[in-house]
């Protein structure tokens, strides 16, 4: 099962918690195998995770590797809503592109952490 961590934390948060990752890596040259994204407010998060976007994660996870226009057809939606959702997921992180432009969820799960203070 490979996750992906998807934190909700403030620019200070995120920066301190980089600082003991890079000390961690000096002192054993090893990282951990955490795949994490970060968000600096839950308000951004969800401007990228809308209810679609999430049945498209899903549809696109049981698919496996594919191309936007199959997606597109299995989700019967539009082409374009569509391309537009799964770009926005790309630069997000949630979504992974090959070398042939295939798209694939490489996540089995993905754990959302945050704190009411970095939601606010």
């Amino acid at each position: 099962m490979t996750d992906l961590n998807i934190r909700i934390e403030s620019h200070d948060r995120f920066f301190d918690r980089v600082r003991k990752l890079a000390r961690q890596f000096d002192e054993t040259g090893v990282l951990p195998s955490d795949h994490g994204i970060s968000f600096s407010t839950l308000d951004q998060f969800l401007e990228v995770m809308s209810p679609n976007r999430w049945k498209l994660l899903q549809k696109l996870r049981s698919m496996g590797s594919t191309s936007i226009r199959a997606l597109s057809i299995a989700l019967q939606r539009d082409y374009k809503a569509v391309h537009t959702d799964v770009i926005a997921l790309v630069n997000a992180g949630l979504i992974a592109r090959d070398e042939k432009q295939r798209i694939s969820v490489p996540w089995t799960r993905l754990i959302t952490e945050t704190n009411l203070d970095a939601a606010a």
